[in-house]
């Protein structure tokens, strides 16, 4: 140990006044980047450890954490437009090998063509009930990607990124449970349906003008007014359930998180992104520090 102690100190001694800066900015750079993933992961554990997972049925609105199966929404299927592969999420990147002249020498690199994110609608379900997930905004975390070549035009590759029906998920979003049938638009609804109604009147007064004298009273009117109401309410029990519940991104700066790893095997995943970005800030501020006293002596 002594002795790569010695060479580096012979190495750090040797650098011109240049090329120690730009060996420091590369130990800070460095340094910077692991502090970042420090932060970062920092964050993700306390984000995970902060709130217990909740069941869709019972939940409360506003941030929470949801685990359960991915489903399909009715209507049309969604299928990945490169591999044709039914899922209920999908991300593909289609890139093509350019060669550009650097000099005198031809280099070759892949350049992004066309990228696309589905949008798509889905369900999760975590046994006490479903919940619609909205994937805009989300980050979507290890899935599993795919790519390979295109068969006939070799200078063309596709990557791939999808959620499958039945595939186990853990979400941290804003949860939202939103009444299928406000009481503005009950009251809108059978607003059209007393106008629908007055355009038969005769029909309106043999239903409900019950002393025959051509007009409502008041009390007959009521009558017609709670008809309306109650056609309307059986209406919306027979077309839609009482509440959906949705997932999605939350105001402002708040976090989406959708990962196809549970909890626990996340959190252990930041805990060592967090360990290893620690030693690599120490190491890099330790080196540095290190440096700037041979400089010195030296």
């Amino acid at each position: 140990m002594e002795n790569v102690r010695n060479i580096l100190a012979g190495i750090i001694r040797s650098l011109e006044s240049g090329e120690f800066t730009l060996a420091s900015l590369l130990i800070i750079g460095i340094g910077a980047g692991c502090f970042y993933y420090l932060i970062q992961s920092l964050q993700r554990i306390r984000l995970l450890s902060g709130k217990p997972t909740s069941k869709i049925r019972s939940a409360h609105q506003g941030c929470i954490e949801l685990a359960g199966s991915a489903e399909l929404m009715p209507g049309s299927p969604v299928v990945s437009p490169v591999s044709g592969r039914h899922c209920v999420w999908y991300e593909y990147v289609i890139e093509q090998r350019q060669t550009v002249l650097n000099g005198s020498r031809e280099r070759t690199r892949w350049s992004t063509i066309q990228r696309q994110r589905s949008d798509a609608l889905f369900y999760l379900n975590d046994g006490s009930g479903q919940c619609v997930v909205d994937p805009d905004d989300a980050e979507i975390m290890h899935v599993k990607q795919r790519r390979w070549r295109d068969p006939v035009n070799r200078n063309r590759r596709y990557s791939e990124r999808t959620i499958v029906p039945g595939q186990q998920l853990y979400a941290i979003g804003w949860f939202q449970t939103i009444q299928a049938a406000t009481q503005m638009m009950l009251k809108e609804q059978v607003s059209l349906l007393l106008r629908e109604w007055k355009q038969n009147l005769n029909q309106l007064l043999a239903r409900f003008d019950t002393n025959k004298d051509g007009r409502f009273s008041d009390k007959e009117w009521q009558r017609v007014v709670a008809a309306a109401n109650a056609q309307v309410r059986r209406e919306h029990l027979t077309m839609q359930p009482d509440a959906i519940h949705l997932l999605g991104k939350g105001p402002g700066r708040s976090s989406y998180l959708i990962s196809v790893i549970p909890e626990a095997k996340l959190r252990r995943r930041y805990q060592v992104q967090f360990w290893a970005a620690l030693i690599g800030f120490l190491c890099c501020g330790s080196l540095w520090v290190w440096a700037l006293q041979i400089r010195q002596v030296g």
